[in-house]
């Protein structure tokens, strides 16, 4: 750790690598603002050579001291690095529910991060894994016990204690332990995970039903503003989901105001399309099953404020979730009589948001 002030590094920078210095001058002296944002002139940065500070400077300037610090450390710089850290500490992290077995072995799940995932890999002697390819992440392995054979694509070696190996993602690979002795992996996942943490999970994604080109059909017009919009985009990964459920627009609607009427959830109608999904695998799904999560994507708020009818052809005055509203030119006109209830519901949405979750599971 170093404690340094600004005036000290650009003294020392400037006696010991004036040429870094002088191109990292004219690469901020340079630079372009845009957005917010400051782009450095890259071709005087790519003349700054890259160098440690501990070569560039510590090891040449003399005005410095020193504080011995007694305590274990290594510089997390790597996936090895981090991957060691997790099997020695792995204790601390156990956990008996999270043990999974295998006709090759068990794994556990040590430490569920955001987009990755730590675990342990115990493979039994003769144990051998199925040939794998993964489209969503990609995996760090360290051996911390055994030998193990490893293969990778086309290619085939070994591996033994503390020696590492990387799985690009889409890489075919597959773990071999030909020895009379286990072996254990401590592997780290980073990517999509879902699957792996909630073995068994099931992931639907919800279309409209006049627009279902997801189950291959074609696009089409539909009133389930926020989802549906009649083509496939390159960012959508078609192998995350298990099944498409097809939702009309009356169900949708239906969906929305019995939300409303229940429980108090002010929801667009994209909301009542993901619910009524919900339900219905709820009402097929067998006693136990820890189901079902859906998300309310929108408030009514958007569509009020937008003046758009959303929930059917102009009114006179009729009821909406049970409470008086007024209608004009085919757009909805809160009267002073709901306004204020609606805003009292909005306030205890996030609160009910999580009664509702509870209902459904």
């Amino acid at each position: 750790m170093f404690f340094l002030r600004k005036d000290s590094i650009i003294y020392n920078f400037k006696k010991y690598q004036p040429t870094i210095y002088r191109n990292c001058l004219n690469a901020v002296s340079k630079a372009k603002l845009k957005d917010n944002t400051y782009y450095l002139n890259k071709a005087s940065f790519e003349k700054a050579t890259a160098k440690s500070f501990d070569y560039a400077i510590l090891e040449k300037t003399k005005q410095i001291n020193a504080i011995k610090l007694d305590i274990p450390w290594s510089d997390l710089g790597s996936w090895k690095e981090i991957l060691k850290m997790y099997d020695k500490n792995k204790n601390k992290y156990y956990k008996k529910k999270n043990v999974y077995y295998r006709p090759w072995g068990r794994y556990v799940n040590l430490f569920e991060g955001k987009g990755f995932l730590i675990k342990e890999l115990f493979v039994k002697p003769e144990g051998i894994l199925s040939l794998q390819k993964h489209h969503h992440r990609s995996e760090h392995w360290l051996v911390t016990q055994g030998t193990t054979k490893i293969t990778l694509n086309k290619e085939s070696f070994s591996k033994k204690q503390n020696d590492y190996i990387f799985i690009p993602l889409g890489a075919v690979h597959r773990i071999e332990n030909k020895s009379k002795k286990p072996v254990k992996i401590i592997e780290a996942q980073v990517g999509s995970i879902l699957k792996e943490t909630k073995p068994g999970v099931a992931i639907l994604a919800v279309e409209p039903y006049n627009s279902a080109v997801l189950s291959g059909e074609s696009p089409g017009k539909h009133k389930i503003q926020g989802i549906g919009a009649g083509f496939i985009p390159d960012i959508l990964d078609t192998d995350l989901y298990d099944k498409v459920i097809k939702v009309t627009d009356d169900q949708a609607f239906e969906t929305a105001r019995l939300l409303a009427k229940k429980l108090g959830l002010f929801v667009g109608i994209s909301t009542g399309a993901n619910v009524y999904a919900a339900f219905e695998v709820a009402k097929s799904a067998p006693i136990g099953s820890e189901i079902v999560e859906s998300e309310t994507a929108d408030k009514l708020q958007s569509y009020i404020e937008s003046k758009k009818d959303v929930y059917g052809s102009p009114y006179k005055k009729e009821e909406l979730f049970g409470y008086q509203y007024t209608s004009s030119q085919g757009g909805v006109k809160v009267t002073e009589y709901i306004e204020p209830k609606i805003k009292t519901l909005w306030k205890i949405q996030t609160k009910l948001n999580r009664i509702f979750n509870k209902t459904l599971t």
